[in-house]
């Protein structure tokens, strides 16, 4: 699962019956963007998607029990994380932050010049 899946199930479970439209609202990206993301997680059985009774046009995306388990080790994983990084690191943020970014990849390339 990369990073567009795990948003779009975590605002999915936030929000189950969520339309397309208000979800595309809250991530700030067009509907062609999402379409890609959608189909993944609906072929995945991770979340359902149904017309709206008050406008068939509107679909309501809902997470399936698959997707409910999964958003939680996603998000129980995310906090194990990060209570790791503020026992490592104390309560400032930046340096949580900087210890965040040093376990990327991406953040070497970056300060170093070159891929690692």
């Amino acid at each position: 699962m990369q990073r567009q899946h795990h948003r779009f199930l975590f605002f999915i479970c936030k929000k189950p019956g969520i339309t397309q439209k208000e979800l595309l609202q809250v991530l700030e990206i067009s509907k062609q963007g999402s379409h890609n993301t959608l189909k993944v997680l609906k072929e995945k059985a991770l979340i359902s998607e149904t017309p709206s009774p008050s406008d068939k046009r509107l679909k309501e995306l809902y997470p399936t029990e698959a997707g409910n388990e999964l958003i939680e080790k996603l998000n129980q994983a995310q906090r194990d994380l990060m209570d790791n990084m503020f026992d490592q690191y104390g309560h400032d943020w930046h340096s949580v932050m900087e210890g965040l970014s040093q376990e990327r990849e991406g953040f070497s390339i970056i300060m170093n010049g070159k891929e690692s």
